[in-house]
C-alpha cells in the first residue's frame, strides 16, 4: 500500500522539519529568525523582562500559529501573562518580554541574559 501526499503538504513538512530559531543579541535590540520571517525588539521598548517557567504557560490558548509540532510559534493567550508571541522549539529557559506594543517569550537552548 503506498501513501500519496499533496504538494503542499510535502512543502509543509519540508519547512517544519528544518525549522530553525536563532536568536541575535545586541546591545540595541533581540532579533528573533524563526520560520516565518525576523521580529525585532528593540532594548529601549521593554518595560519588563523575566524567566518564567512551563508552569506559567497552563492554561494558555493558541490564536494563531503551532503549537507543539516542532516547536511553539505564534499567537498566544493565557489569564496570568495575557496575549504573548510565542517562539520556542521546546518549553526550556523561557523568557518573558514585555515592550510598549507586544508580550514576547522565547526560549533557547541556554539560558538568555539580557
Amino acid at each position: 500500500m503506498k501513501i500519496y501526499f499533496s504538494k503542499e503538504f510535502d512543502i509543509y513538512l519540508y519547512i517544519h522539519l528544518n525549522i530553525r530559531l536563532i536568536i541575535e543579541i545586541n546591545k540595541t535590540k533581540i532579533i528573533i529568525s524563526h520560520p516565518i520571517g525576523k521580529t525585532v525588539i528593540l532594548r529601549e521598548h521593554i518595560t519588563e523582562s523575566r524567566i518564567i517557567s512551563k508552569n506559567d504557560l497552563k492554561g494558555s490558548l493558541r490564536l494563531f500559529g503551532s503549537g507543539g509540532f516542532m516547536g511553539w510559534f505564534g499567537i498566544f493567550h493565557n489569564n496570568k501573562l495575557g496575549k504573548y508571541q510565542l517562539y520556542s522549539g521546546d518549553l526550556k529557559n523561557l523568557h518573558y518580554i514585555v515592550t510598549k506594543e507586544k508580550n514576547y517569550i522565547i526560549s533557547s537552548s541556554v539560558p538568555i541574559e539580557l
